[in-house]
């Protein structure tokens, strides 16, 4: 028996199938259009879905963001391997 044991089945990377990304994208999208389509009443139409608008866009640019910087900070030798 060898002092260090095979690892099989080790992944090659660590991030998601790039069709997850895009279903979040696409669902984020789809729940905005949906929210603007019922709260499309009332005498505050235009603040209303400006306040949505805004809240969403929080929503994904604050992950967006932190993903950029640590996108740019990443170590050198790590970039390369990808």
């Amino acid at each position: 028996m060898s002092a260090h044991p095979t690892r099989h089945n080790v992944p090659v990377h660590d991030e998601l199938h790039p069709l997850i990304y895009r279903s979040i994208i696409g669902l984020t999208i789809w729940l905005v259009v949906s929210i603007w389509a019922l709260f499309n009443r009332g005498s505050y139409v235009g603040l209303t879905l400006g306040i949505i608008t805004l809240f969403f866009l929080v929503i994904v640019g604050i992950p967006l963001l932190l993903w950029l910087t640590w996108r740019r900070n990443m170590p050198s030798d790590a970039s390369r391997a990808g």
